[in-house]
């Protein structure tokens, strides 16, 4: 069970201040040079791929019990995660700190407060990773998903570096004590927030005007595919490739594509939509997808017969389903207008497309909310996804099967992941 794990709750306004005192004076105590914090931490994800790792079982056991994903799923969702989190990407990472070749002085972080959220694994541990490489401690409030994740995080670093693990406390209380939200970001001069629109939008109002909050609410990603992409070739399709992002998590992330534009015509997109079919039925007898609560499970319901009631009328329409509705994939008839929304839990929808025009219309209702665009396809092609990413206003283009394991530098909502962290004044070039 993940009791031994779960972070203490705190009741008290002055409490948390006082936590927050403590880290700051731990900041004063000793200096960590920047190399040994990177090192510190790339370690602690070198580990975390060693399967008798007691932390990498704590965390998947974190994923499975307390955000309800399924063993083998939530294994893969982590080691998705770790392909981009070794510890030369955090060497990389740590060169783009201003006064790291010893010109001048690394600036004063100070306490960073953050508000975890999500299901995945990214959201709870890079916050926090990412404050303690900026050099500043970094004090946390707990997610409901998988409120032992970031203090099993914490706990590893203890094992790998105990003095930089110090500047690092993660603690709960209720969404709605207000209070103590409010006293979490107070003098604070940046901190983030992970969460659904509504509690990005609440947060943003606890928040003084003094203090940049860094939001990252709810976000949505497609997958652009060219004709190229559909000649059959040797090795992994890419609706199998495609069908592996969707399945990861489960669909819950950002970057978890919720539909498919396909160039070539409507025949090419039934074809690709048999085929991401297939593969999601091999994902789901690999990576079973969590059991829905009711609530899903109705919005699931309801997008396969959106589908339905259209393929039951239109040849040129199709709606394709596992098992107990385990994974939905939907064509829209021609000239129906935008697909639906996809509610996750492995629903997506695979729209054909023949332009650029076309391309925008289908997704224009998501522009300035997508997070991702993955493409599989020639140069050609990946240049027209470029464009459409930039006109949708996504913040990263990955290749079909990769969209998972962005970069630890990658522009989440355009913050970057360590300057934004930093002092305005140590943006400025060093003499």
């Amino acid at each position: 069970m993940m009791t031994a794990w779960a972070p203490r709750e705190v009741d008290q306004v002055a409490e948390l201040r006082r936590l927050a005192a403590e880290l700051e004076g731990r900041l004063s105590e000793a200096s960590i040079p920047v190399a040994e914090r990177a090192e510190a931490l790339g370690e602690v994800c070198r580990r975390w791929r060693d399967p008798a790792s007691r932390f990498r079982r704590a965390i998947v056991s974190s994923l499975v019990e307390e955000a309800g994903l399924a063993p083998a799923t939530a294994a893969a969702g982590f080691d998705a995660s770790l392909r981009a989190w070794s510890p030369g990407a955090w060497r990389a990472l740590a060169a783009r700190l201003p006064g790291i070749d010893g010109v001048g002085r690394e600036p004063w972080v100070g306490v960073v407060p953050h508000i975890l959220g999500s299901a995945l694994p990214a959201p709870h541990v890079l916050p926090i990773f990412f404050t303690l490489l900026a050099g500043g401690a970094a004090l946390a409030r707990a997610g409901r998903h998988a409120p032992s994740l970031p203090a099993i995080a914490v706990a590893a670093l203890a094992d790998v570096d105990p003095r930089l693990a110090l500047r690092a406390a993660v603690r709960r209380w209720p969404r709605d004590r207000a209070d103590l939200t409010r006293a979490l970001f107070d003098g604070a001069r940046v901190g983030t927030a992970t969460g659904g629109d509504a509690a990005a939008a609440a947060i943003r109002s606890l928040v003084g005007r003094d203090t940049r909050l860094l939001a990252h609410p709810h976000r949505v990603s497609f997958a652009y595919v060219g004709a190229s992409a559909l000649v059959a070739r040797a090795g992994t399709s890419a609706a199998e490739r495609l069908a592996e992002d969707v399945a990861l998590h489960d669909q819950q992330g950002c970057l978890s594509p919720v539909g498919a534009l396909v160039e070539g015509g409507r025949r090419a997109a039934l074809r690709f939509a048999d085929q991401l079919a297939a593969g999601l039925a091999d994902r789901q007898g690999v990576w079973p997808r969590a059991a829905l609560d009711p609530a899903a499970a109705l919005s699931v319901r309801a997008f396969h017969d959106a589908f339905a009631v259209v393929a039951a009328e239109r040849r040129d329409a199709r709606v394709l389903a596992g098992d107990g509705l385990a994974w939905v994939v939907g064509v829209p008839g021609a000239g129906g207008g935008p697909p639906p929304f996809a509610p996750l839990g492995r629903c997506l929808w695979v729209a054909a497309v023949t332009g650029a025009a076309q391309a925008r219309r289908t997704v224009g209702r998501w522009r300035g909310a997508t997070a991702s665009l993955g493409v599989a396809g020639n140069a050609s092609e990946r240049r027209g996804a470029r464009a459409l990413a930039n006109w949708l206003g996504a913040w990263r283009l990955a290749p079909v099967g990769r969209m998972q394991s962005p970069p630890l530098a990658w522009r989440q909502d355009g913050a970057r992941p360590l300057l934004d962290l930093l002092p305005e004044p140590a943006l400025e070039p060093v003499a």
